[in-house]
């Protein structure tokens, strides 16, 4: 058997000089983009094939560009909502630990200078001291006095978003004058 290689720069290519027809079954393929198989006994039936891809083309890429687009503003807008939840949970229990700081210092105040500590709208910053440039805004009601009580409500309010209603933390609680409970029963 002789055997001859031709070398093709994409492929190998084996002849079998004595029988030029490749074995029944066997498809050779050529360096130049042709199939040839087997079609009688006598000479191969030759057929191009397509060359492979190997690039997209601009449908293609167009497709992955917008899905890609789409996914990202999703995901911009999944962070903003995340961002804007915690900036609003956050100033919720800034404000509710302003509103509980106050009745604590009610609670240890005369009961007879309970008045001297109604407010309105005082702005206070995030530890509930005044401050003229605090985002919050408290409002401290004492109600009138009943059989050596009353009923003290602190309200805070925050902003939380442009054209959102802003965050409103309500306490409220009953005072006691704490001479009558001294008093021996």
């Amino acid at each position: 058997m002789n055997l001859s290689i031709l070398q093709n720069p994409r492929d190998f290519i084996i002849f079998d000089t004595e029988h030029p027809l490749p074995p029944a079954g066997f498809h050779l393929k050529t360096g130049n983009g042709m199939n040839c198989a087997p079609s009688n006994a006598m000479k191969p039936s030759c057929r191009q094939t397509q060359p492979r891809r190997t690039h997209f083309t601009l449908v293609e890429v167009g497709i992955a560009v917008l899905i890609t687009a789409i996914i990202a503003a999703a995901a911009i807008a999944l962070i903003n909502t995340v961002q804007w939840n915690m900036v609003r949970t956050h100033r919720t229990s800034r404000a509710m630990a302003i509103a509980n700081s106050r009745i604590e210092h009610l609670q240890n105040t005369h009961f007879i200078d309970l008045s001297l500590y109604e407010e309105q709208g005082m702005p206070v910053d995030e530890r509930g001291v005044p401050a003229g440039d605090g985002i919050y805004s408290r409002t401290t009601l004492i109600g009138t006095e009943t059989n050596s009580a009353c009923q003290v409500t602190v309200e805070v309010r925050a902003p939380w978003k442009a054209n959102l209603p802003e965050i409103v933390v309500s306490l409220t609680t009953v005072l006691i004058d704490p001479q009558i409970l001294d008093t021996d029963l």
